[in-house]
């Protein structure tokens, strides 16, 4: 009987470590591909984030940088082993036309803002002084319960469409002042016509003989000479 006992025992804690130890395994097994499918997933986030066009960099909750695609690191200057652990601000640096510093849209994130834009109005500051316009936009990264993990800022060199931009806003400022620069010269040729006319006028009633002929003259010279200059 006793034999029997624990033949039983033995073989009922066999089926039992048999049985726990496949459960084991299919945990495993899904544990594997979970973390599988995540490092596949992560690789193909990262892959994307490389491909795209647009810079992108990423900040922890206190505003250093995590993370920086390759036309990040062109239009900062910064590589990414460079730039990580370093605050945004000293990465990302917006100046005014005065090369003084303007507000930084990653801090305002940071500091509670929904999302936050530069804008052209100023330029980045890359790291070996060189200036560029861009378009860019910040926003927060948040967790499942709300709480801030970061900001996440994507943005793009518009320099060249804002060298356009200005060129086509600097003429348009000479194509008024040449608007107004006619009207002044139609209304002031109208007043030396005036003169003119009566001067013409007055040299006609003056004998041929009279000392204030030449003036009258002189008046009709001069302000021939006016008009050929407004012209």
């Amino acid at each position: 009987l006793v034999v029997l006992y624990y033949h039983g025992w033995n073989t009922m804690m066999i089926k039992t470590v048999q049985k726990r130890t496949a459960q084991l395994r299919s945990e495993l097994e899904e544990r594997t591909a979970a973390e599988e499918a995540l490092r596949a997933s992560v690789e193909t986030m990262a892959s994307t984030l490389n491909a795209i066009g647009h810079g992108i960099l990423t900040t922890d909750a206190s505003g250093k940088i995590t993370r920086l695609n390759p036309a990040a690191e062109i239009l900062t200057g910064w590589s990414l082993d460079m730039a990580k652990g370093h605050p945004v601000h000293e990465v990302v640096r917006f100046v005014d036309d005065n090369r003084k510093p303007a507000p930084n849209p990653v801090v305002a994130v940071l500091s509670g803002a929904p999302n936050a834009k530069g804008g052209p109005a100023n330029a980045l500051l890359t790291r070996d002084g060189k200036e560029r316009r861009l378009a860019d936009l910040s926003a927060p990264m948040l967790d499942r319960q709300g709480k801030l993990t970061g900001v996440v800022m994507v943005f793009r060199d518009i320099s060249d469409q804002y060298k356009l931009e200005e060129a086509l806003r600097h003429s348009q400022k000479m194509e008024a002042v040449g608007f107004l620069a006619g009207g002044v010269a139609h209304d002031f040729n109208n007043l030396l016509a005036g003169i003119m006319g009566f001067a013409e006028i007055l040299q006609s009633r003056m004998a041929e003989n009279s000392r204030d002929r030449e003036c009258v003259a002189g008046i009709l010279q001069t302000t021939q000479r006016a008009a050929d200059l407004t012209a």
